[in-house]
């Protein structure tokens, strides 16, 4: 009895070597290649370009191991027949805050910065580029879509300003010859207290509650407000009165 159950054993771990050892399914092996094809091209690209450390995630998506696992932002231009990244708005970010700062304190006594590398960069950028190249891109550039920087205001500020806020904003940046895109959020002293660098990078402030957010543009002499968000205050008790 003792020796038909080691045979049974013995046959059944023979079985789960060859299932293991065996080929993948059909499904399986198309998945990787496709997988392969859509990640290698792109990681290849980050890889020499920049010289960092980028991994692949299971989606296929490129990863910096440099910034704590942040995706990199590709988008792929026919024309010129490359990828286009935003992955040097992080690379410079130390000296794009340093020369944003000063800007943000024209309007604000009381602020936090936090950038986004979801806009891409002209392709002839790569790892030399300074953080002023990077303000200067615009859409007026044969070579990019738009700015190539994107900044989060959070500031516990009274929104029924934010006429002059922007205005502030956009003349100090105009001074400098500055092409940006801003997310102005007005937050309670509550939802300051969480804002950090960190928090913005990993997506922990997505659901921040705020009072108003404004999303605008502005280039030189070119100032373009795209959307306005009410979570709460005179305007969205006005409209719910209307109601």
């Amino acid at each position: 009895m003792k020796r038909t159950r080691r045979a049974l054993l013995a046959a059944l771990l023979a079985l789960l070597l060859l299932t293991a050892c065996g080929p993948r399914p059909a499904h399986e092996r198309i998945a990787g290649d496709m997988r392969r094809a859509y990640a290698d091209p792109r990681l290849n690209y980050c890889v020499e370009k920049y010289g960092d450390e980028f991994t692949v995630s299971d989606t296929g998506d490129v990863r910096s191991t440099r910034f704590g696992g942040m995706q990199v932002y590709l988008q792929w231009d026919e024309e010129e027949g490359t990828y286009k990244d935003g992955y040097l708005v992080y690379l410079r970010e130390e000296e794009l805050l340093s020369l944003l700062a000063p800007i943000a304190a024209t309007a604000f006594d009381e602020y936090k910065l936090c950038l986004s590398p979801y806009l891409v960069c002209p392709s002839s950028f790569d790892r030399d580029t300074t953080a002023e190249e990077l303000l200067h891109v615009t859409a007026l550039d044969d070579s990019a879509y738009g700015p190539a920087v994107q900044t989060f205001v959070y500031t516990t500020a009274d929104p029924v300003n934010r006429e002059l806020d922007m205005a502030a904003l956009r003349d100090a940046l105009w001074a400098e010859d500055y092409a940006l895109r801003v997310y102005l959020c007005y937050v309670t002293a509550e939802s300051f207290a969480q804002v950090s660098r960190e928090a913005h990078r990993n997506g922990a402030l997505l659901n921040l509650p705020y009072r108003c957010r404004l999303a605008f543009t502005i280039e030189p002499d070119e100032f373009c407000l795209s959307r306005t968000f009410y979570r709460c205050g005179e305007e969205a008790e006005a409209s719910e009165s209307e109601e």
